[in-house]
C-alpha cells in the first residue's frame, strides 16, 4: 500500500504543478473566448486527472490520516 500512496501523492503534486502552470498561461490567452477554450482543452483535463489521484489517496489512507473532509462528509455533513 505504501507504494500506491507514494505514487498517488507524487502524481497529485505533479498535477497541482501542471495546473498552476496552466493557470498562469490562461491569463496570456488574450481574450475571453481563447481563455475559455484553453480552460476546457487544457485545464479541465488536468483537474480531472489530478482529482483521480486525490480520490485514490482518499481511498488508500485511513480516515484519521486524511486532513480534508471526504465527499460523503461534505454531502451529508458527517464527521
Amino acid at each position: 500500500m505504501g507504494h500506491k500512496v507514494g505514487a498517488s501523492l507524487e502524481a497529485t503534486l505533479e498535477g497541482v504543478e501542471q495546473i498552476n502552470e496552466a493557470l498562469h498561461k490562461l491569463h496570456e490567452q488574450g481574450d475571453e473566448k481563447k481563455s475559455a477554450f484553453f480552460a476546457e482543452s487544457t485545464i479541465l483535463p488536468l483537474l480531472l486527472s489530478t482529482r483521480g489521484h486525490v480520490d485514490a489517496l482518499e481511498s488508500l489512507l485511513p480516515a484519521d490520516a486524511w486532513p480534508f473532509p471526504t465527499y460523503h462528509q461534505m454531502l451529508f455533513h458527517q464527521d
